[in-house]
């Protein structure tokens, strides 16, 4: 298992760029920070900083999954699809949740304008805990999502408004300009090595 795990992390075209950014927006907010994907209709953690002062009460570790319509990860997620993509999982939700999806579905709706007019949503999935993330999108590239979460009694709307929000964005902006890189340099590769193939195969 450790040695799969190592083989994903050296494999993985965001984690070394990342897990060195969520360290250090850890340690200077003192706040969670995770990076997730979508596989489904939960969010996969691939990574994690967790701190034993902030007072969260969950422990969120890489492979956690959670779900999407419930959490800020989630909801940031949907505002990258496209409506009928969407659609397709609001249906599944609504199915899931029948005594609650007026106001859950609200809920969904605003962080999905929020992500499309701000960058960021924010939801308060467990009790006492704040959430805010923001999408990382790269066309080529998975959509990642990257969260920043601390304790109610570590909150205020002043400091999420100077210092949580821009560092999330910072962050989500940062990673996209690394897979922006990576995939350019991908390409130019595969153009080579096309490139070469035809040289070697003409008569």
């Amino acid at each position: 298992m450790l040695g799969l795990a190592e083989a994903f992390v050296a494999g993985s075209e965001i984690l070394p760029v990342a897990v060195p950014l969520m360290k250090h927006v850890s340690d200077k907010l003192r706040v969670n920070v995770g990076l997730a994907v979508a596989d489904g209709d939960e969010m996969l953690y691939l990574h994690a900083v967790r701190r034993r002062d902030v007072s969260v009460p969950r422990l969120t570790a890489a492979g956690r999954r959670t779900p999407i319509e419930m959490t800020s990860l989630g909801r940031a997620y949907l505002a990258t699809l496209a409506p009928q993509e969407r659609s397709v999982l609001l249906k599944t939700f609504r199915k899931r949740h029948p005594d609650r999806w007026k106001n859950l579905n609200r809920d969904i709706r605003d962080a999905v304008r929020s992500v499309e007019i701000l960058g960021y949503c924010r939801a308060g999935w467990l009790p006492g805990v704040t959430s805010i993330a923001a999408p990382v999108k790269v066309a080529g590239a998975p959509t990642y999502l990257v969260n920043i979460s601390l304790s109610n009694a570590l909150f205020d709307e002043a400091r999420m408004r100077d210092e949580l929000v821009p560092e999330l964005l910072t962050l989500s902006a940062t990673l996209r300009q690394a897979l922006v890189a990576k995939t350019t340099a991908l390409s130019c590769v595969k153009s080579v090595g096309r490139r070469d193939d035809f040289r070697t195969n003409a008569p």
